[in-house]
């Protein structure tokens, strides 16, 4: 993909590094310090051959990951990522025997000892357990944050999956929005459903759409089926040619909340239980400006299953955008750990806001631009939604949002402001 990105993060934006030593208890920044200085030491007192975490691999003896931390731990730019860096206790020994064996004297070898050891008297006063020390330290710092934050969403959507007894490969949810035949109107297309979709557990229901319009608290606008043929067992508007065939029932429970659930039929467990679902329908004529007067597109997504990966794009024609008169436009990406009581845009509300960084980018016009590895088919189903609708996918321009594992229940929220761009 080609384009500007644009990322969220719960830190202010102008400190996207904030100051550790503010924010760490003193006593933290100590420990992780005086370790760092007793590596650094060791460091210097080994014969190595080469430089690098290599050199203390050769030198040492030890593996690879462990000569790494012990490199890392010694030479971070900022000494308070070394305090996620740290060997574990027995690994701390480890090196130290080496570190004798190849002749360093007693008296560094004490003092790594009494670093290692008063670093974790520190990890267990001040966190829960080494995990967490080592996610103070690198929320404070920045360094490595992402991957940390990778590796805990893999680790959630493992565990919900098995909690909750069902997941999905792929998570769709598209919106394409385009001018209606009444000015100052548009016509807004919902397509969305999962791939891959199955059970663990017996009893689980197949959620394969949670979904309404909603222009306002109250304000819930009606629907109709962008294909309207008749599929056996599935409801109207399924995108038949690319949903799995023969397609399990599937019902449809409308509640006072607004809200439509589609629920396929499942009798079986794991992959033999598997079905990919896609539903698309449109709300025509909907005012640009919402009853309060503001005029924004929002795209709303609530994760009900845990997924591999969220693709949720959102195609706005050029039209509303109007860039040529007024630039480019910037939309806005948040992702919230619960869904609102209302559907204000939530703004910097650190309540709600997950602290984790996910990106929103212009990722260009056409079919071509919306490639999927995980998904080969899915710029077909874009194209063949766009076709039913009559809109020409080459004068809209693709915002995506692609999240990894995205957390189980949370809301990804996505808002373009046309304040100014329309009547």
């Amino acid at each position: 993909m080609s384009g500007w990105g644009y990322k969220l993060t719960s830190m202010d934006p102008t400190n996207h590094t904030p100051n550790g030593a503010a924010t760490l208890d003193a006593e933290v920044v100590e420990a992780v310090v005086g370790v760092r200085s007793a590596y650094a030491d060791l460091l210097a007192a080994i014969p190595r051959d080469s430089d690098g975490a290599i050199g203390v691999e050769r030198a040492l003896g030890v593996s690879k990951k462990l000569a790494w931390q012990v490199y890392r731990a010694a030479t971070s730019d900022n000494p308070l990522s070394s305090g996620a860096r740290v060997p574990g206790r027995a690994a701390a020994r480890q090196v130290v025997a080496a570190a004798q064996r190849v002749g360093i004297d007693d008296a560094l070898a004490e003092r790594i000892n009494e670093a290692t050891e008063r670093f974790f008297a520190t990890v267990d006063a001040h966190a829960d357990d080494r995990s967490s020390f080592d996610l103070m330290v690198r929320s404070v710092t920045g360094e490595g944050i992402e991957g940390h934050d990778a590796e805990l969403k893999r680790t959630a959507y493992r565990v919900n999956r098995e909690l909750v007894g069902r997941c999905c490969d792929v998570d769709v949810y598209t919106l394409l929005v385009a001018p209606s035949s009444t000015p100052g109107h548009m016509d807004m297309c919902s397509l969305r459903g999962l791939h891959g979709l199955r059970r663990l557990r017996p009893d689980v229901p197949l959620v394969i759409s949670r979904h309404r319009f909603d222009q306002g608290e109250g304000n819930v606008r009606a629907r109709e089926p962008v294909f309207d043929e008749a599929v056996e067992g599935g409801p109207l508007g399924l995108v038949a040619e690319f949903s799995t065939e023969p397609m399990p029932e599937i019902s449809a429970h409308t509640g006072q909340d607004g809200y439509t659930r589609f629920v396929a039929r499942a009798d079986r467990l794991g992959t033999s239980s598997a079905v990919s679902c896609y539903l698309a329908d449109v709300s025509r004529g909907l005012p640009i400006r919402t009853p309060d007067g503001s005029a924004a597109i929002g795209h709303i997504h609530e994760i009900g299953t845990p997924a591999r990966v969220l693709y949720q794009d959102m195609l706005i024609d050029r039209r509303l955008l109007s860039e040529s008169e007024f630039g480019v436009v910037s939309p806005e990406l948040r992702v919230l750990s619960r869904r609102l009581d209302t559907t204000a845009w939530p703004g910097d509300d650190r309540g709600v806001l997950l602290p984790t960084e996910e990106r929103l980018v212009r990722a260009g016009r056409g079919a071509g631009a919306l490639s999927t590895t995980e998904l080969p088919q899915y710029p077909g189903m874009v194209e063949r939604t766009a076709q039913r609708l009559g809109v020409d996918l080459d004068d809209m321009v693709l915002f995506r949002v692609r999240v990894e594992h995205p957390v189980l229940y949370s809301v990804v929220w996505v808002r373009l402001d046309l304040d100014g761009r329309v009547g």
